[in-house]
């Protein structure tokens, strides 16, 4: 108990007020969009700024063929068979290290 009196309580942290407390009978959102400052910065936005547009108007996907995916299996077992000669030569050499 006696640790948490020696703590000093931190004061809160006081923000400024994002939205004003005057109630003029309509809100402020509402009065932008009836001006003509809500049509002039919105009707200058584009729908999509992405390039191609929306993805139904993409064309579709080719699937890939069986020679692609063969391509990328003999890929990856010579990088494994690779990966495991150099390990097979690591342990060798430390062998040879310790019998020496």
């Amino acid at each position: 108990m006696e640790g948490a009196q020696a703590l000093k309580r931190i004061p809160r942290i006081k923000f400024p007020q994002r939205h004003s407390t005057k109630s003029s009978g309509s809100h402020p959102e509402e009065a932008l969009r009836s001006g003509s400052a809500y049509q002039a910065f919105f009707s200058s936005l584009k729908a999509s700024t992405a390039v191609g547009g929306k993805a139904s108007l993409q064309p579709k996907r080719t699937p890939v063929s069986n020679e692609e995916i063969e391509a990328i299996l003999v890929a990856s077992l010579v990088q494994v068979q690779e990966e495991a000669l150099k390990l097979k030569f690591v342990v060798m050499r430390q062998v040879v290290n310790k019998l020496s």
